[in-house]
């Protein structure tokens, strides 16, 4: 049996993006960026991001691409 860690991924991604629009440097987020920087350190086995998706329509064709399970939070 593989010693390579696993790993769950959880994104509070309202707040991400909140994080990330405030920040001068930063045009949009990627989660790609983010899931590859992860591969480094083991297996994804699980990616789960939360938010009001209504809000951030522009994401969520990239979050599926991506495999991630999107739960909407409604305000």
């Amino acid at each position: 049996m593989s010693q390579e860690p696993l790993i769950a991924v959880f994104v509070d991604f309202e707040n991400l993006a909140l994080g990330v629009r405030d920040m001068k440097n930063v045009p949009k987020f990627e989660v790609q960026l983010v899931l590859k920087r992860l591969l480094e350190k083991g297996r994804i086995v699980f990616k789960r991001s939360y938010c009001d998706w209504s809000n951030y329509r522009e994401y969520v064709k990239e979050f599926h691409a991506n495999g991630v399970e999107m739960i909407d939070i409604p305000q």
